[in-house]
């Protein structure tokens, strides 16, 4: 078997045994090193990180210009919405950005937001800026900011695993999406090897969904195979 050596950031236990998977099925091995958000990025694109192996990729991550001229994009590996967290006491429903007036919303550093981003530079929101999920929700909490957006099954998994008793009942979610995202292996271009591994996962997903592995693995997250 080849070797294919990724990292990827906390909680995407989904999306890894995607990778492992695809990759299974077309006879390559996958070495997956757990790192956070940023560690994992570096990793990925300069190729280098702890010990003497070569590190492919990562996983899971959105298409941007930037990351684009970078990487080499797999098909998706899951499609998921983003929705605004907030409280039970004070909970936001919303159609339109205009109904988001005046709220002071939360967002992780390293994340894009484009139509909360959109909405503020309209002068209709503030975005507060924090480095994790821990800090968004504790501000949430303490009633510091008004909402939290996060992935559905992110955010799920988030306050199963980290917020419990009487704060967890604290927390509800909204029914608008803000969008749609889509997440891929990401492989670096500056590895010459890494455009045929991209080639490969992609066969790879084409045959675990034909053979009904990769709706076994959506089967099991959708009942919280993966919450913990």
């Amino acid at each position: 078997m080849a070797a294919l050596h990724l990292r990827k950031h906390l909680s995407k236990w989904f999306a890894a045994e995607v990778v492992r998977q695809a990759y299974k099925a077309v006879g390559i091995k996958v070495h997956i090193g757990h790192f956070p958000w940023k560690r994992s990025y570096h990793y990925a694109q300069t190729g280098t990180g702890l010990g003497d192996d070569v590190w492919h990729g990562s996983i899971a991550w959105v298409k941007t210009p930037e990351r684009e001229t970078l990487f080499h994009y797999s098909t998706p590996l899951l499609s998921d919405n983003m929705v605004l967290y907030s409280l039970k006491k004070a909970p936001i429903e919303w159609t339109t950005l205009t109904d988001l007036a005046g709220l002071t919303i939360g967002a992780t550093e390293h994340t894009n937001y484009e139509i909360l981003e959109s909405a503020q530079n309209k002068g209709l929101i503030k975005l507060q800026r924090a480095g994790n999920y821990d800090i968004l929700f504790q501000r949430l909490l303490a009633e510091r900011i008004d909402a939290v957006p996060q992935l559905k099954s992110v955010g799920e998994f988030y306050l199963s695993n980290n917020v419990k008793g009487a704060d967890k009942d604290k927390i509800t979610r909204s029914d608008s999406i803000l969008s749609t995202r889509e997440f891929h292996l990401i492989l670096n271009k500056a590895n010459p090897n890494n455009k045929q591994f991209a080639a490969d996962f992609d066969r790879g997903m084409a045959i675990i969904k034909q053979n009904g592995v990769y709706q076994d693995l959506i089967n099991k997250l959708n009942h919280g195979r993966y919450n913990n």
